[in-house]
């Protein structure tokens, strides 16, 4: 890598400097390397960025990519081996001649004597006869360059430092951007020869499937290209301003000429301080998370899904103080229209909020057409009484497509209820009756209906002409396991179960993951010890395949399918919100931690911008980030 700074060739044209410096180390080459797509780089330079940069293949380990234009290079059993670039090594030998040649005494105009003094006063350097003429004593104060030169130098000392650690940061941040950039590439490259090779298979009436898949990848990839590419532009500027300082102020030091340092000195001061007080962005964004699911279907063939790291910052909350406070939450569920609904598990009630001047406001219970107030008092004042006569425990709560809602219900199975509250027939069919013992329910972006009963799950959607809804499907899981949430947009479903076998390798689904070779994703190596393993599974739904399994805390109690930023969010006991991607089950950081009200449900609300979270006694709002 090299030592010296581009900007000595003081002597050579702007337009010429960038040619005599490696893009990685933004410096004079040293040993410059030619690749075969004639770009050229330090064979240090080189060599760090071969050791740091993934591959997948046996290919890519056989070929350098380079940075700059992408082109591939056959790679030598030795990078020395490389076309060494003759000519630009002249050029730099020359350049270090040049460099050593010393600059001369300055005279001063007036008296044609050497400027061997500095007037503090005036800040100008001066010669002996300046001293007696010009700048006398005491109303000039003045005192020998060199020692002027040992106090300027000494005062400039902490700030240089400084710099040279805003340059170290400034030069790794480029390296790990150029990393990232040949990362972007190279992930884009595998998802699109997944969706070339899958579709290859295909009829050609779906190319313009493909087409527009396609153009999502390389809409993916120019994006973080382009924004990449800016960041760098930026980081560039403000290394070679960097740069510039620091050979400034090395080659006075090399040299030892205190009048080129002195007169330097104010200038240089002022732009180190502005220097210094710069940092470099910093990049969060995991690009392993984009995956291509293939769809084997003959309408839509496929989609992409791509993780997202997310944040979550607070936006509000409901539902506290005495009267209105949660009892044991059972489900949450909202409307694109701002209704949130509630299930209080003990209570027996569920409680609809509506949004209003930007709050949230008890609507009504559901079954009941008191007002928010008289039911608040009937059921703090005659609880008791309320909850001998109910037998009512819903445990989870889902809104349909034409906004009623659908209430599991322990004790009574699926009950279907109106906007305002009133019961309604769920089906009139005696063979699409759901289960009477339901766990878990969920509604997908079509208003399709999923009932998950121990194993088994149904698939129900709005009967035409008829009265309620029709089953379309009855569903085995390949778990014998307590379901505990269910979510879905009607591609992907992630349901979240309970395995109670004190060694989950010797579990149906362990058994069932190794036969089609089912990825499964650990929190960590020594996580599955025992009793209440939770694991999420995941299928794609139009081929009722299972996709994947992963791991998650065994204090898990509710979990929300996020299809804008491929995450499942997941709560727990210990009061974490967690992130994971849904297609590598990879966990992507706790969202919140140390909740002091133990979340208990989650849902998507305001169109997805918006993140609801219930515990016993309030309902949280957070806004969704893309990091």
């Amino acid at each position: 890598m090299a030592s010296q700074s581009p900007e000595s060739f003081s002597f050579f044209p702007s337009e010429v400097i960038p040619q005599l410096m490696c893009s990685f180390c933004f410096e004079e080459f040293k040993e410059p390397k030619d690749l075969e797509c004639g770009h050229t780089y330090c064979l240090e330079c080189l060599e760090d960025y071969i050791k740091n940069i993934s591959s997948e293949n046996d290919l890519t380990k056989k070929l350098i990519t380079c940075p700059e234009c992408k082109t591939k290079t056959k790679k030598p059993e030795s990078l020395t081996e490389l076309k060494t670039n003759l000519a630009l090594r002249n050029v730099l030998e020359k350049v270090v001649q040049q460099r050593q040649k010393q600059k001369s005494m300055p005279m001063c105009f007036d008296h044609e004597e050497k400027q061997m003094f500095y007037c503090e006063t005036c800040e100008k350097m001066i010669c002996h006869s300046c001293t007696l003429v010009d700048h006398p004593h005491p109303s000039h104060k003045w005192k020998k360059l060199v020692d002027t030169y040992k106090e300027q130098k000494k005062s400039l000392g902490v700030t240089i430092k400084e710099m040279k650690e805003t340059s170290r940061k400034y030069l790794d941040f480029i390296r790990n951007s150029k990393y990232i950039l040949i990362e972007i590439n190279q992930v884009s490259e595998r998802v699109e020869t997944n969706i070339c090779n899958h579709f290859e298979e295909l009829s050609l009436t779906l190319q313009s499937n493909r087409d527009k898949l396609l153009e999502e990848v390389h809409k993916f990839r120019d994006d973080w290209t382009q924004e990449m590419e800016k960041e760098l532009a930026n980081a560039t500027k403000i290394i070679m301003q960097i740069n510039n300082e620091r050979q400034l102020i090395k080659d006075a030091e090399v040299q030892g000429n205190p009048i080129e340092y002195v007169q330097q000195f104010t200038m240089m001061k002022d732009s180190l301080k502005d220097l210094c007080d710069i940092r470099p962005r910093q990049i969060t964004q995991d690009f392993t998370l984009l995956h291509y699911l293939p769809k084997h279907s003959n309408i839509s063939m496929g989609y992409l899904v791509i993780a997202s790291k997310v944040a979550l910052e607070f936006y509000g909350e409901f539902g506290m103080g005495l009267m209105w406070g949660l009892g044991d939450v059972g489900g949450i569920t909202s409307s694109p229209d701002g209704l949130i609904a509630i299930t209080e598990s003990k209570s027996g009630k569920v409680s609809v909020w509506e949004m209003h001047h930007g709050q949230y406001n008890l609507k009504y219970y559901i079954g009941s057409h008191l007002t928010p107030l008289l039911q608040t008092i009937f059921s703090t004042q005659l609880g008791s009484f309320f909850k001998q006569q109910s037998t009512s425990c819903p445990t989870d709560i889902a809104l349909t497509a034409d906004g009623k809602f659908l209430v599991a219900d322990r004790n009574h199975g699926i009950r279907l209820f109106s906007k305002t509250g009133a019961h309604e027939t769920f089906s009139s069919d005696p063979l699409a009756k759901p289960p009477s013992h339901v766990e878990c329910l969920a509604i997908d972006d079509q208003g399709r209906v999923y009932i998950c009963e121990s194993s088994l799950i149904g698939i129900y959607e709005k009967a035409l002409h008829e009265e309620g809804y029709k089953r379309m499907f009855l569903k085995t899981l390949v778990v014998q396991a307590k379901p505990l949430k269910l979510s879905t947009d009607g591609k992907l479903m992630a349901i979240m179960i309970q395995e109670a076998d004190e060694d989950f390798n010797h579990t149906p689904l362990k058994t069932v993951m190794e036969k089609q070779q089912i990825p499964f994703i650990m929190l960590d190596e020594d996580s599955l010890r025992g009793e209440n393993t939770k694991v999420i599974i995941v299928y794609d739904l139009d081929v009722w395949k299972l996709l994947i399994v992963f791991e998650v805390s065994a204090d898990a109690n509710s979990i929300c399918y996020d299809k804008r930023t491929g995450s499942l969010f997941v709560t727990t006991d210990s009061g974490c919100i967690d992130q994971y991607s849904i297609t590598s089950g990879q966990f992507m950081g706790h969202l919140m931690t140390g909740l002091v009200m133990k979340p208990k449900g989650l849902t998507l609300t305001e169109g997805g911008s918006l993140l609801a979270v219930a515990n016993t006694a309030t309902v949280k709002l957070f806004r969704i980030k893309r990091l």
